[in-house]
């Protein structure tokens, strides 16, 4: 008697196993395909299209930054320009895949209306984090002279962002597992 009742609750519990596991598929966000791309594991979406996205939820959060315009540098190098409190303003540095599944832009070089800022806020004890508050976004956050992008809210998208690739026009991020269907 046990063996059967051992057999069965093991019977229920792969059913059950297989069935999450397509629950979990049908879970997925539908990728938008308008602004992106999904080969796979990986996402692939203009600078433009991304700067588009990045200014609509920057307004609706009621940030600062304002008009953000995104390109490549070399090197998987990331440029934003735009504006903070209508100052013109451009930051650039590498961008790469971090622990936990978000992007970090490293700012080697801060601009603002035309003066490199960098080097003075070094010296007076300032980070970009003191000026670049993302305050209501789930999808930017600041932290030394780093800036956090967080994928998955900004694009709809769910999983862990493991690799990140830059060229002249698009983005193209590597996901653990397939981001959305």
């Amino acid at each position: 008697m046990r063996i059967v009742a051992y057999a069965i609750s093991l019977a229920v519990s792969l059913s059950l196993s297989f069935c999450m596991r397509g629950a979990a598929a049908q879970n997925l966000p539908a990728c938008n395909t308008r602004v992106m791309a999904r080969n796979g594991n990986e996402i692939t979406i203009g600078f433009e299209q991304l700067s588009n996205i990045f200014n609509r939820d920057l307004s609706a959060a009621h940030s600062n930054f304002s008009d953000l315009i995104l390109s490549a540098g070399g090197g998987n190098k990331l440029t934003v320009s735009g504006k903070n409190n209508g100052t013109p303003v451009s930051i650039s540095g590498p961008l790469q895949a971090v622990r936990g599944g978000a992007l970090r832009l490293h700012a080697d070089k801060i601009v603002q209306n035309g003066d490199p800022e960098k080097g003075l806020m070094s010296l007076t004890g300032k980070s970009l984090a003191d000026y670049a508050n993302f305050k209501n976004t789930d999808f930017l956050s600041a932290h030394g002279d780093d800036i956090f992008i967080h994928p998955d809210p900004l694009l709809n998208l769910s999983g862990q962002v493991t690799g990140v690739s830059l060229n002249d026009s698009r983005v193209t991020l590597t996901f653990a597992s397939q981001p959305c269907r």
